[in-house]
C-alpha cells in the first residue's frame, strides 16, 4: 500500500538571537513539553541562553548561567529537557577546557526560570566527558537520562541508529524496514517523529542548504540556505507542532534562527 505523508506545512523562519564575535550565538537545542511549550537553549561563549515560546511568541533569550570553557560547537553545547516541575540544562565545562577536562554539569529552575539552582556534576569521575559530548532527555515521570562520551570507556556495546550519515550521504532506517534507505547527500542529520508523523532534517554541507522530509515521502524541501548544526523537536498536545531550529548567518550576523512545522 502507497503511504501518502501530509504536505508539510512551515511558517516563516523567525530569528532568535543574533550577534557578532564573542556574542555569536550556537548550538541550538529544545525541547517541547505537553502543554505545547517549545523551550530553547544555546550557547554564547562560556554563557547558556534560555528561551521559550510561553505564548504565540518566543521572548527575548536571557542569560541563565555561565560554564567554565563550555564545550560549544560541532555538535557540543548545552541540552534541556522539562520534567513537570522544573526546567534542566545540562552543559559541559571544565577549569582548564581545550580538551583537558571537563564535566556534565546539570543546572535546574523550579521557578518558571527566574532562577537556576547550581550544578550537579553529572559523571563519577571528574574530567571524564571533556571530549564535550553528550544528550539528555526526561520521562513523563520526571526521571532524567543523560549519556555522554566517557573517556574512560574504552568499549562500549551496542549501536542503535535511525537516522545517520556515511561518506556524505544520509541513510535512514526502522523496525518495518530490513534495509537502510538512501534520503540524499548531505550531514548533520537530525530526526523527530510526534502524530504528524516523524521528520528528518540535514544540510547538504557543513553550511549549507538544510533541507526537510518526512519520512514517508522522502522527498526533501529546502527550508534555509547557509545553514548548519539543525536541531529538530517534536511535542503532543492538543495541537502537536514541531519545530527545526539551526545557526545561519543573518543580515551579516550569525544567528540562530527557528521554524515551526505543521
Amino acid at each position: 500500500m502507497l503511504a501518502i505523508a501530509p504536505p508539510i506545512q512551515a511558517g516563516q523562519p523567525l530569528v532568535i538571537y543574533n550577534g557578532e564575535a564573542n556574542e555569536m550565538p550556537r548550538q541550538p537545542q529544545a525541547c517541547v513539553t505537553a502543554a505545547g511549550i517549545t523551550h530553547l537553549t544555546f550557547g554564547l561563549d562560556n554563557r547558556v541562553l534560555y528561551c521559550n515560546n510561553d505564548g504565540e511568541e518566543f521572548n527575548l533569550p536571557r542569560v541563565a548561567f555561565q560554564v567554565p570553557d563550555l564545550s560549544l560547537g560541532m555538535r557540543r553545547g548545552p541540552r534541556i529537557t522539562e520534567t513537570g516541575r522544573s526546567i534542566v540544562i545540562t552543559a559541559i565545562g571544565g577549569r582548564d577546557g581545550k580538551g583537558k577536562d571537563g564535566d556534565v554539569l546539570a543546572f535546574h529552575s523550579d521557578d518558571k526560570e527566574a532562577t537556576w539552582n547550581r550544578p550537579v556534576r553529572v559523571n563519577d569521575v571528574e574530567s571524564s566527558a571533556r571530549e564535550g559530548l553528550h544528550a539528555m532527555t526526561a520521562t513523563q515521570n520526571g526521571v532524567l537520562w543523560c549519556v555522554w562520551l566517557d573517556m574512560l570507556t574504552t568499549n562500549p556495546l551496542g549501536q542503535v541508529s535511525t537516522v545517520w550519515r556515511r561518506g556524505g550521504t544520509i541513510y535512514s532506517t526502522d523496525q518495518r524496514r530490513d534495509t537502510e534507505s538512501v534520503l540524499g547527500n548531505g550531514e548533520q542529520p537530525w530526526i523527530a517523529s510526534n502524530s504528524q508523523g516523524t521528520t528528518i532534517v540535514w544540510t547538504t554541507a557543513r553550511q549549507g542548504d538544510l533541507l526537510l522530509a518526512r519520512l514517508d515521502s522522502r522527498e526533501p524541501e529546502m527550508i534555509a540556505v547557509d545553514a548548519r548544526d539543525p536541531v529538530l523537536v517534536a511535542g503532543e498536545s492538543s495541537n502537536p507542532v514541531q519545530y527545526v531550529f539551526w545557526e545561519q548567518f543573518h543580515n551579516n550576523q550569525a544567528a540562530i534562527m527557528g521554524l515551526s512545522i505543521r
